[in-house]
């Protein structure tokens, strides 16, 4: 049995392993990156749910999730979207945030019959995915942890638009690097030849994901969703289309302003960090604490680190991402918050 100068002496080996390696030193940033503003034990429930309860498999898969998110790029892709993604991609209508649920969730919006497998590089798709997932985040207000995603199947083709390679990236997304994100997925309209194609997809799918899948007519969605927050080109929905509004010169300008100030980016990423770590501390505090008296307090000074977690990333988020189409149209304001006050989305 180890005495505690062994324990000791392991940690102090581990700790000096994890310093000196790049992807590790990467990974928290990832990790701090990763939770935005979100509430960090939001983020961990997610993937505790996903494992069962289970421990071990729980931060197994969180790590999964990192190192995939440092690998695929994703804080590059939220730096300068238009820089990675085609702009007719992001102009195509093919998928993207609209409106909110009957529960005030956010609602993506896919139409399979603007996704031409045969015209569309697959990294440009799994890029696309990836950043409406990441956008889907900010857009989630209050309560909500999750969110409604209509399959609109008008029109599908099963060989221009069922693309397996976007099947499986799609489903890994929804399973380990956004787990217990999505609440309900509608599939709308769908045709009888696509059938066979969900006999295909549905063994991929994890059975509690599967069970959130609902087969639907067109006018039914209104049962889940009011008719202001659909596009009129869904039946009964009175909304204006979605559209495209790529940044102006302007928004060019101050943004690359802001990424060259080197200077003022890494004091905020500094800060962030710092505020990470403090809270981090008042979590431990909290989990060790006894009595009740002690127990309230740590929860308090908790509760106050998070909120300056919230505060430096909000404050360091203009020098490390750029804005989004939801920014330009109010969807999310520009501290990087959702909101839903400001809703329809700009007409055409």
């Amino acid at each position: 049995m180890q005495s505690a100068d062994d324990r000791s002496d392991t940690s102090d080996e581990a700790a000096k392993v994890v310093s000196d390696d790049p992807l590790c030193i990467s990974l928290f940033d990832v990790l701090y990156h990763c939770i935005d503003i979100d509430h960090p034990d939001s983020l961990m429930l997610r993937f505790l749910r996903a494992r069962k309860w289970e421990v071990p498999q729980a931060v197994e898969m969180l790590l999964d999730c990192l190192v995939w998110r440092f690998h695929f790029g994703i804080a590059e892709l939220m730096r300068d979207p238009e820089a990675l993604l085609p702009e007719w991609e992001l102009a195509s209508g093919k998928t993207y945030v609209y409106g909110v649920d009957k529960a005030g969730r956010p609602c993506f919006m896919i139409h399979i019959k603007h996704h031409d497998k045969s015209k569309s590089q697959l990294i440009d798709s799994q890029r696309l995915c990836a950043y409406q997932m990441e956008v889907g985040r900010l857009c989630m207000t209050g309560d909500s942890e999750a969110a409604t995603t209509v399959f609109d199947m008008t029109g599908f083709s099963m060989m221009t638009n069922f693309d397996m390679g976007f099947i499986r990236f799609f489903v890994k997304c929804l399973e380990g690097y956004y787990p217990e994100c999505l609440s309900t997925a509608l599939i709308v309209n769908a045709p009888w030849v696509f059938n066979s194609c969900w006999a295909i997809i549905k063994p991929l799918l994890d059975p509690v994901v599967s069970s959130k899948v609902k087969f639907i007519k067109k006018e039914q969605v209104l049962e889940y969703i009011d008719a202001d927050q659909l596009p009129s080109s869904f039946v009964g929905g009175t909304g204006p289309e979605w559209v495209y509004t790529p940044p102006s010169p302007e928004e060019r300008a101050q943004r690359d302003a802001l990424f060259a100030d080197k200077v003022t980016r890494v004091r905020l990423v500094a800060e962030h960090r710092s505020a990470g770590d403090a809270w981090i501390r008042a979590t431990q505090a909290w989990a060790s604490a006894a009595a009740a008296p002690d127990i309230a307090a740590a929860a308090a000074e908790r509760a106050i680190g998070h909120q300056a977690v919230v505060k430096a990333y909000l404050a360091m988020s203009p020098y490390i991402r750029s804005k989004t189409v939801y920014h330009r149209t109010g969807r999310i304001t520009d501290a990087g918050l959702g909101t839903q006050a400001t809703w329809p989305m700009v007409s055409r």
